[in-house]
């Protein structure tokens, strides 16, 4: 057996078995999801914390941004900027469930050496709605579009 031969057949078996790890239901999660309204949830923030927020150093409404980017191979990002502060989070993520009736999912997610699970809402128009991971802890649920 030649070397290309076996080279192509070892490629083409790790193609199958990759292919055989992902789901559509974990696939609708894979990829760069942004907060859609920034500009509230600023607001929001400011208005519940103002003694610990400077005014003075607020940005502009809607340049407060919050990105969570899910990779294939179970890497999760979230990037945040608001006021004059960057954040950056790496950790992992994966798939527990997936419930079509309410068109939710459950993901464990781990930043930080934290781990929390994270119900996802799908929401008709393509968007998602969730508490952040790089916001666990509260409860307030935050709907993303897709940004790739």
């Amino acid at each position: 057996m030649s070397y290309h031969f076996q080279s192509a057949c070892l490629l083409a078996f790790s193609s199958l078995l990759l292919a055989g790890c992902s789901s559509p239901e974990r696939n609708m999660l894979i990829g760069k999801w942004q907060i859609k309204k920034p500009d509230k949830i600023l607001k929001r923030i400011d208005n519940a914390d103002t003694q610990s927020v400077d005014t003075n150093t607020v940005s502009p409404q809607g340049s407060g941004q919050m990105v969570l980017r899910f990779w294939f191979s179970g890497k999760l990002e979230t990037k945040t900027k608001m006021w004059e502060e960057d954040y950056k989070k790496e950790g992992t993520w994966q798939l527990l469930g997936f419930d079509s009736k309410k068109r939710e999912s459950l993901v464990l997610c781990v930043l930080n050496g934290q781990t929390t699970e994270h119900r996802v809402e799908w929401l008709e128009n393509g968007n998602l709605k969730m508490v952040p991971p790089n916001m666990a802890g509260t409860k307030t649920k935050l709907e993303f579009e897709r940004a790739d």
